[in-house]
């Protein structure tokens, strides 16, 4: 297998187990560890916790499935790629035979 194929397929298989249990913990400790980024967006937008909380959250979700959609085309690009290569060299392979079948299968 190709290793750039392996490579991207274990990080989109981390990610996927990564939004997984990010998605188990309660919405009290999910907001907990967002609490430094919360407190930033709301000295720096000047909005109350609960605005800050709603964009810091959505924020979160998107970047996740865009990195798990981002790791997902780039593993089905890998994924591509080999089974080129495998047609390829299947595709080779019986032309070569063809090629040789006439100097190998010859009566003369």
């Amino acid at each position: 297998m190709n290793r750039k194929y392996l490579h991207s397929l274990w990080l989109t298989i981390a990610v996927m187990a990564f939004i997984f249990i990010q998605s188990a913990f309660p919405a009290d400790l999910s907001s907990e560890e967002s609490g430094i980024i919360v407190g930033f967006l709301t000295r720096w937008l000047h909005t109350d916790a609960g605005q800050s909380v709603f964009i810091v959250r959505k924020t979160a979700h998107f970047l996740e499935y865009l990195v798990l959609g981002a790791g997902l085309l780039r593993t089905l690009h890998y994924r591509k790629k080999v089974d080129e290569n495998i047609r390829s060299a299947r595709f080779s392979g019986r032309i070569c035979r063809l090629a040789f079948r006439d100097l190998l299968c010859s009566d003369g």
